[in-house]
């Protein structure tokens, strides 16, 4: 253990009441270690928030460790960011820190939330001589249920998502199943699904239902960005229907390209906007879960 005396330092804003601390512990034996050639640190953020949430009064603590990789002494200063809209974030003034060979820096920022809201903190590490820096970043929310966003819709929204709900029932559903596979061990049955959605786009995905006459609960899952939806391992009992919505996992057939772009696409006009068509396949999702018995 260094017994070098801890770096402290101390702020109070009217939102919160960040400190820091540093000290120095002996990285473990036996741990794997980088080259000799090279004192450039590896960095590590952390929060304790459970899920990156936290309730309004809480005390957030992040905690950044910076392992010098080499025998020798490394020397650099760390450097705290904080992001916010929720409050006006302090600037936290930057440390130079001294790490003996072999050894980890633990330095840790509070952050008591007082008001709901989302926070980055970004951790910068430089090494002294070097112009190389590590960045790591960490997200945390307050109370999200209680964030409220001033409403913006423009005055025809209601009559848009209306008459955008009138063409999709106008368009014939044809629901197709195919059976995949049963799994043995749980009488879970498989199927992949294709429908037809808004703009007579065909959308896929796949279908799994619990054995047993029901009724089952039923469950909609949906893509992130970029993601494929795919049968899940374990329904929980539940009729589970994890569609891909259009140009994403196996719904290709009429938007094709790679979803980088979705975003955007047709962002200039509200009637072509990609989402439009995206938001209305969901629905269709819902329509054909609602016609099953």
């Amino acid at each position: 253990m260094n017994t070098e005396q801890p770096h402290r330092l101390r702020s109070r804003t009217a939102w919160l009441r960040p400190a820091i601390l540093a000290l120095l512990v002996s990285w473990p034996a036996g741990a794997s270690v980088s080259s000799d050639l090279t004192t450039r640190p590896r960095l590590s953020l952390s929060a304790d928030a459970p899920g990156g949430v936290c309730e309004l009064g809480e005390t957030v603590i992040f905690t950044a460790h910076i392992r010098n990789t080499s025998r020798e002494e490394l020397r650099g200063v760390l450097r705290w960011e904080l992001e916010t809209v929720a409050f006006e974030a302090p600037v936290i003034e930057p440390i130079a820190f001294v790490i003996a060979g072999k050894e980890t820096g633990i330095y840790e920022y509070e952050l008591e939330m007082e008001v709901a809201g989302f926070v980055r903190m970004e951790c910068t590490v430089s090494e002294e001589g070097e112009e190389r820096q590590v960045r790591r970043r960490r997200r945390i929310c307050c109370a999200p249920t209680e964030v409220h966003s001033e409403l913006t819709r423009r005055s025809d929204f209601d009559e848009f998502w209306a008459g955008s709900m009138a063409e999709l029932k106008a368009v014939e559903p044809r629901y197709e199943l195919s059976e995949a596979s049963t799994d043995e061990s749980t009488g879970v049955r498989l199927y992949s699904i294709l429908m037809h959605s808004f703009g007579e786009v065909r959308v896929r995905g796949w279908l799994q239902v619990p054995p047993g006459d029901g009724p089952h609960p039923a469950l909609l899952r949906v893509p992130g960005y970029m993601q494929t939806m795919r049968p899940v391992d374990d329904t929980g009992g539940s009729v589970v229907l994890s569609l891909n919505i259009r140009g994403q996992g196996n719904s290709t057939d009429d938007t094709p390209g790679r979803p980088a772009d979705f975003w955007i696409r047709g962002l200039d006009d509200k009637d072509t906007y990609y989402y439009r068509g995206a938001f209305l396949d969901c629905v269709r999702g819902v329509d054909y879960l609602s016609s099953r018995a």
